[in-house]
């Protein structure tokens, strides 16, 4: 392909993040609306709102029983599942999943995802890896900044409250459904930039600047919300790196395995210090997710080499809207 054309496709990639984006938001504010018509103390008395908010906190009272045990594992399954075939997706589903089902406080749904979210990761990577898929040279550079973005990320969760974070948790749900959703539907087969990439993994300042803003956004998602993050590292790849979609993903899975690896430790600590679980209670959680997680993410990586998997991300982000607008209301 000549350089005219690179740059073209490029341009064109870059056209259809900005469109999902727009689309992304001009839907989110409309979802506030329609919020603040349902829930008309938003606008008229901040006092209500928070007494409401902070009634909707969900207590850590869940006996891990046969029936727990049984769900947890089939929801981390599924999760790790569209996590190995998507790269994304599995944890934004497993904490509302945790939310809405389980009926969990966020901050015990947000260390439970992210011991999921390190196993899945740990699991599906070899593949990726046997592949020579991982661009090592370049992602090195984002380790330290993962680390740094979920310690800010985890600090921050505590700090505004779990009501908060729950409702804060909801629309950031909604939003991402939305802008996948555009991107799904403006570029379904994710070819745009494929064709222009090359292994390019000289270290400029650019793009020292780009990995460290990667790794920081990843791990501080990944902190705040117990996410992998790759809602925002996959695209931001493809956009600024010119790297197509399943190195992206392998390079979001070594960067999940080194923040999701210290962020497990980190949660853990803080949650059983704080009072949000006990530490009975957190392991008893990480064996069910992490059995769970490590079978669907070995079954999710063979499958999305020989899976249309436009189908699954779009049922994916109805399950989101869904899960984003039953945690808002």
């Amino acid at each position: 392909m000549s350089p005219d054309s690179s740059i073209a496709a490029t341009r064109d990639f870059r056209t259809i993040q900005r469109k999902s984006l727009m689309f992304a938001g001009a839907l989110l504010m409309l979802s506030l609306l329609v919020v603040s018509v349902f829930e008309p103390q938003v606008l008229q008395a901040p006092a209500t709102v928070a007494k409401t908010l902070a009634n909707r906190a969900r207590s850590v009272g869940t006996d891990f029983g046969l029936d727990t045990v049984v769900t947890l594992l089939a929801m981390s399954f599924f999760a790790g599942l569209i996590g190995g075939m998507l790269g994304m997706g599995g944890g934004v589903l497993k904490v509302a999943g945790l939310l809405i089902i389980f009926k969990l406080d966020i901050y015990f749904a947000r260390a439970v995802s992210i011991g999921a979210m390190f196993f899945m990761s740990l699991s599906a990577l070899p593949r990726y890896m046997k592949k020579d898929l991982v661009i090592w040279p370049l992602m090195r550079h984002t380790f330290l900044p993962s680390v740094v973005g979920i310690l800010v990320g985890l600090l921050l969760g505590n700090f505004v409250g779990g009501a908060a974070l729950t409702h804060l948790f909801g629309f950031f749900v909604i939003f991402l459904s939305f802008a996948t959703m555009g991107q799904t539907f403006l570029d379904p087969h994710e070819s745009t930039l494929d064709q222009v990439f090359s292994r390019d993994t000289k270290l400029t300042p650019r793009r020292r600047k780009i990995l460290t803003f990667i790794g920081t956004m990843h791990g501080f998602l990944c902190g705040l919300f117990g996410i992998s993050g790759g809602i925002h590292t996959i695209p931001a790849q493809q956009v600024f790196l010119d790297i197509p979609i399943r190195h992206a993903i392998a390079n979001t899975l070594v960067i999940s395995v080194v923040s999701a690896g210290v962020g497990v430790v980190l949660v853990s600590v803080i949650g059983v210090q704080h009072g949000d679980f006990t530490f009975g209670q957190i392991l008893a959680a990480f064996a069910c997710v992490a059995i769970g997680a490590y079978g669907g993410a070995q079954i999710g990586t063979r499958l999305s080499e020989r899976t249309n998997t436009h189908v699954l991300r779009i049922l994916v982000e109805i399950i989101g809207l869904v899960a984003g607008f039953a945690l808002v209301f």
